[in-house]
């Protein structure tokens, strides 16, 4: 809130006590007694770059020589002289006299010296803490005299009187005397004579006496000349410095930025200036708001009389441009509205006021209050980020003034900072199985919706989201406050914490904040979360696959032979299938083991004829195996078990019939029985003399075949190859049997033919 430019207006009005005339008349009224108050500008009572402030004095000052500060002892300085005197305010707004002392304070005591950044300032601990850089003080011409007409709207007032501008504390000066206002139709212009000493900002040994020179000290338009007095703010703003003028700094390009403040005072006023040193300080130059640019627009001029008539009473003047504060409790958001008594209560007492509170969008609201008060307060005003207006009218038994000059915009439910940011940690690898503490800072929390402060949360993306009305804090999976008073500059860091087994997982989770208190179920402005993720779920245990399907045993084209195929579990257990374990089973075992002899006596090797069971152990993702060299006389059955790579077995599941390993015609040209292609090496290939693998060893070995009947007569029969001594063998077993029967024979025979001898 720009306190200077609030309270300029009223430091620069002055109650009048001049009177209307019994009537509007077209004929021009003498007055008498007329005033003259002034500030120039803000700039003119403001802080310094050097030599502390600039400031007014009364009269015309005398010749200091030189550039140089002044002092109380250099007798330069006046508070009065003649019909001229220097006045400021006090803390209650009314005008006193300007001290030497104070000549550089503000209207609470507070000093301005070198205060150059902006209109305002911040005072720490002070009442109020937002304060003007400048010292508001103004020059007063009293008895003026001329002739005014408010019919026409002209007037024409001259004083007698100088007050001269000081800068830098006296490193230049220059005087304006005898000022006269003229104005016809409401438009003209106050002139006077300018004298002084021109002094050069670089070189202070330069110092110069400037010849008088008449100048326009302002230009005025809409001027409202009225009964008792006249009130206008002089031309600057979108007024230009005319390509003759050569300042020390060329007047700066105006834009959005400097629109409220750009202009400049008249030019005859300016090629005054450039020979005074201060040029540039009548225009505006570069910089923004936080430089003294904004101080530079002509301040209001305020011109009281007495018209030389019957007094009646009219209505009062508008009161000054009101204060509007922002009130923000616990309990509601408001705006308090301050003002200054009219300067004229138009001869009839004040007997109350009416304020109008508008906002930017919406309908206005208004308030009367009693003559003796000059502030109001609006509550309730809990809109979100909406700036309100006031304007203020005085009244008498005559009626109503017009209204107030509009106060600044005052925005009671502030929104929060622009630079609103959330930290979280940690945001990853969160472990459900233990407690979790989360780490949380929060910057930019200011406005309405932290009134209360803050509740941080931890939320289930499926139960709540940023910018979704919670229905109660049971949408929260974890909620906790950070009051008010712990959110220092909008900046506070807590931590909350989740119990274990509190999270779920399959479920996204976010940690953030929002609105405290009531503001929790509608305001959604402090809506800020960061996503969390949690660890990878722990998985179960693995566990034995089901049973592999479908397993069948076909036969092939060739003789001794048996394919067995069969389909994948439909679980692996959480395991992923390592290998099968197929085992062919006979359906009957054959003839016990017997021992042989040949004619030389020599033992031959015995050849079990018992079958026993047959395994191979096959590499998923494979689900066929071979199986040969197997008895064509015998029919099996065949069991598969699946192995994953946990080291877990199925149970076994078997084919549904035995089948044959003779030669199949319906297996003809396809002696794989149609299954996936096998490996020579793992059948046929193998060794099939009974010395066999482990069930469960590499893939394709064969293991417990059925013995080979193979007797082993000489050392070379004994180095033939396991399939030519299961064929020899079985010849010699075959050759023996008949060997056998024909000597029984023969010997029977004999006994018969020896009985028949005998």
């Amino acid at each position: 809130m720009l306190v200077g430019a609030l309270t300029a207006v009223a430091t620069l009005s002055v109650t009048v006590l001049g009177t209307a005339s019994a009537s509007a008349a077209s004929d021009d009224t003498a007055v008498s007694g007329v005033s003259f108050e002034w500030g120039v500008n803000d700039e003119s009572g403001g802080g310094a770059y050097f030599g502390g402030c600039n400031f007014l004095s009364a009269g015309a000052a005398g010749d200091a020589g030189a550039s140089g500060l002044w002092t109380q002892a250099s007798g330069l300085w006046s508070q009065s002289s003649g019909n001229v005197d220097v006045l400021k305010p006090d803390a209650t707004g009314n005008l006193v006299p300007t001290t030497w002392a104070n000549k550089c304070q503000n209207r609470y005591g507070t000093s301005v010296n070198s205060k150059t950044a902006g209109l305002n300032m911040t005072v720490t601990g002070a009442d109020p803490e937002t304060q003007p850089t400048y010292s508001e003080n103004v020059v007063r011409v009293s008895n003026g005299s001329g002739t005014v007409n408010p019919a026409t709207g002209s007037a024409h007032i001259e004083w007698e009187g100088s007050f001269t501008i000081v800068y830098y504390g006296g490193m230049t000066y220059w005087t304006i005397s005898n000022p006269v206002l003229d104005i016809v139709d409401g438009k003209g212009s106050i002139t006077g004579t300018a004298s002084g000493y021109g002094a050069d900002m670089d070189d202070a040994t330069k110092w110069i006496t400037l010849p008088t020179q008449e100048i326009t000290v302002a230009d005025l338009s809409d001027v409202l000349v009225t009964d008792s007095g006249i009130s206008v703010t002089p031309d600057y703003l979108g007024v230009a410095v005319s390509d003759e003028i050569q300042g020390r700094n060329p007047q700066a390009a105006k834009s959005d930025a400097n629109a409220t403040w750009w202009g400049a005072f008249p030019n005859t006023w300016l090629e005054y200036a450039v020979l005074t040193g201060q040029s540039s300080y009548w225009y505006t130059s570069d910089g923004g708001a936080t430089t003294v640019q904004p101080r530079k627009p002509a301040s209001p001029i305020t011109i009281g009389y007495k018209l030389d008539a019957t007094p009646t009473s009219t209505v009062p003047a508008a009161p000054g441009k009101p204060t509007a504060t922002a009130v923000t409790t616990s309990a509601s958001y408001g705006a308090t509205i301050g003002w200054a008594a009219p300067s004229d209560d138009g001869g009839s007492e004040i007997t109350g006021y009416t304020v109008t509170l508008t906002p930017e969008t919406g309908t206005a609201q208004t308030k009367d209050v009693d003559a003796g008060s000059t502030t109001a307060t609006f509550t309730s005003l809990s809109a979100p980020g909406v700036s309100y207006t006031a304007t203020v009218t005085a009244k008498n038994a005559n009626g109503s003034s017009q209204p107030s000059a509009s106060s600044d915009a005052v925005i009671p439910n502030p929104d929060p900072s622009t630079d609103l940011a959330l930290s979280v940690t940690p945001t990853s690898d969160i472990d459900p199985a233990v407690d979790n503490t989360f780490t949380v800072t929060g910057r930019g929390y200011t406005g309405g919706a932290a009134i209360y402060g803050v509740y941080v949360v931890v939320a289930d993306t499926s139960v709540w989201k940023p910018g979704q009305n919670p229905a109660s804090a049971n949408d929260f999976t974890k909620a906790s406050a950070v009051q008010a008073s712990a959110i220092k500059d909008g900046t506070f860091t807590t931590t909350i914490t989740v119990p274990a087994n509190t999270f779920e997982y399959g479920k996204r989770y976010t940690v953030g904040t929002i609105a405290a208190r009531q503001l929790s179920l509608s305001d959604r402005r402090l809506d800020k979360v960061q996503e969390i993720s949690l660890k990878d779920a722990p998985q179960p245990d693995p566990e034995a696959p089901s049973a592999p399907r479908n397993v069948t045993v076909v036969s092939t084209s060739r003789q001794g032979e048996l394919r067995v195929n069969w389909l994948a579990p439909q679980s692996d257990g959480g395991a992923a299938i390592d290998h099968y374990v197929v085992t062919l089973t006979p359906e009957e075992e054959a003839a016990p083991t017997s021992s042989l002899q040949s004619d030389d006596g020599i033992l031959a090797r015995s050849l079990s004829l018992t079958e026993i069971n047959l395994s191979q152990t096959v590499q998923a993702p494979a689900n066929t195996v071979l199986f040969t060299g197997l008895d064509p006389l015998q029919r099996y059955t065949a069991s598969v078990a699946a192995v994953n790579t946990a080291g877990l077995a199925s149970s076994s599941v078997f084919s549904a019939s035995a089948v044959s390993p003779a030669a199949s015609d319906a297996n003809q040209g396809d002696e794989d029985g149609g299954a996936v292609d096998d490996d020579p090496g793992t059948a046929a290939g193998d060794d099939s003399t009974g010395a066999g693998d482990s069930a469960l060893g590499g893939g394709g070995s064969q293991s417990g075949a059925k013995g080979n009947a193979s007797v082993v007569a000489d050392k070379d029969l004994l180095a033939t190859t396991g399939a030519d001594v299961f064929v020899s063998a079985l010849a010699i077993l075959l050759l023996l049997i008949a060997g056998g029967a024909a000597t029984v024979m023969h010997r029977r025979g004999a006994r018969l033919g020896e009985t028949r001898n005998r």
